[in-house]
Order: C-alpha cells, then structure tokens, then sequence
C-alpha cells in the first residue's frame, strides 16, 4: 500500500508540470492537501547546497539551479507530443508517501543549488555531505546535517537539531517549542543564535578551543571533575570542560558544542 501511495504521489507531481514543460526532471511540484499533520520534507545531497523558503500555498516545489539554465526538450520527442513521466536519471527523483516528501538527487545535478518552496507549518530532515543549508521562515522540526558546509537558520521556530562537521552554523528563532530538546554542534566554526529573550533552558555549553559569549543572564554551574584508576593506587582527576546552566530558570534543553570556534548566544 506504501509503494502504491508512494507512485500516486508521484505521478501526481509530475502530471501537474505536464503542461508547462516537456522535462519535469529538474523542477517538481508536489500538490498541496488537506491533511491532519505537517508534511515532512526528507532530502539527501552529495554535492550541492540545499534552500528552503516558504510559499503561500500549500504545495511543495522542488527544483535544481540548472532548471532555467538547462534546455528541456528532447530530440527524440514524436512531433506534437511531450514525455509526461520521470526519466530514471532525472536531476531529481521526488516521491511521497504518507505525510513524507522524499527528496533525492542524481549525478546529473551534482553541485547544483536544490531550491525548495514549501508550506511554513513544514517540518525537514536534512541530509547534506558537500554544500551548504540554507532555512527561512519555517515552523517544524528542523533536522539538518552537512559534513562540509555551512548552516543558516533565519526567522525559524519550533525545534533545531543542527550539526556540521565542517562549517559553522547560524541560526535565529522566533519561536522554541518547549517540549523538544535544541542542539548546535560542530567540529570546526562558530556557533551564532539568537533565541525568545523570554526563553527558559536549561543549557550546555562547550567550546573546547574558543570562547563562549552570551547577553542572556546564565545561572551558570561549571563542570563536573570526573576520576578514574591508572594504575599502582592512583587516580586521576579530569575536568569535564562542558558548562552547564539555566536561562530564565530552566527548561527546554539546549546543547551548543564546537572543537574549533565560539560560541555565541544572543537575545532576539
């Protein structure tokens, strides 16, 4: 039933681009419905960078940079007709099934920016290796990981979980939900959120080769030593360097841990 749904799906986007292209490869359109949850957005890039905004519809657009740039017709096209299904090595392959987009990517894309316009009450698990993550004005669950590349969250709210091996991470909420824990880690760049001045948290902090800055007033208790055994009755005694505290009394929970940057945690 799943795969039936998931073919309906997309058939259903690509019937909508019919009429106004020959190749629906590299643009896709999800049509919008009447459902009890938010959709979830799922995508997975290699190579390229991934942005989101939102429309004021309820459909869900997908599209890569070479959209415009790319010709869309095809040669061995019969006179007077066009191809109305997805060839299997399109720039894009777009399925849906229940309440989830799937979005994914072939070589023909590969280092194209993948744009997505989508409904604000959406939630997206982003996937990332090579590019950058780029998110305005959503309202969800904000799951969004690239391994080189940078993360910009502006005008969010809801929950974040972000994480970037390489690349430093930016994000602005209007809006935190409070039964969901938030998360900023990275290896190597600087950590940048603004939050509600009125947030209540309860918050870890770690920059383990930079320095750690803030306008909110922490109630901060330090770290924890912690001990272990080496040998011949000795024990050695090691400093935890993660602080801990609260923000307006305590809360959501919030981490924030780089290696190699700051961290810094503003009042919005």
């Amino acid at each position: 039933m799943k795969r039936f749904i998931a073919l309906v799906g997309t058939i259903l986007a690509v019937c909508a681009l019919a009429g106004a292209q020959e190749f629906a490869g590299n643009r896709v359109v999800v049509p919008g419905r009447n459902g009890a949850h938010a959709r979830i957005v799922e995508a997975n890039v290699i190579n390229g960078s991934v942005v989101v905004r939102t429309g004021s519809g309820n459909d869900i657009i997908v599209e890569t940079a070479g959209a415009r740039g790319r010709s869309s017709s095809d040669s061995r096209a019969p006179q007077g007709m066009h191809r109305i299904d997805v060839p299997w090595n399109a720039p894009l392959q777009v399925e849906e099934s229940g309440d989830t987009v799937h979005v994914n990517v072939s070589p023909r894309a590969d280092g194209d920016t993948i744009t997505m316009t989508v409904p604000a009450n959406t939630s997206l698990k982003l996937n990332l290796t090579h590019g950058s993550i780029n998110v305005e004005g959503v309202h969800g669950e904000i799951d969004a990981e690239s391994t080189h590349g940078d993360i910009n969250l502006n005008n969010v709210s809801g929950t974040v979980v972000a994480n970037t091996v390489h690349g430093s991470l930016k994000a602005s909420m209007s809006q935190v939900d409070p039964s969901k824990p938030l998360s900023f880690t990275t290896m190597n760049g600087d950590i940048d959120v603004a939050l509600p001045a009125d947030l209540k948290a309860n918050v870890k902090l770690r920059a383990l080769r930079g320095e750690i800055w803030s306008d909110f007033d922490m109630k901060l208790t330090g770290s924890s030593p912690s001990t272990r055994r080496v040998g011949n009755g000795r024990m050695q005694i090691m400093m935890d360097k993660t602080m801990n505290g609260t923000i307006n009394g305590g809360g959501v929970d919030a981490t924030f841990y780089t290696v190699n940057g700051k961290i810094t945690i503003r009042k919005k």
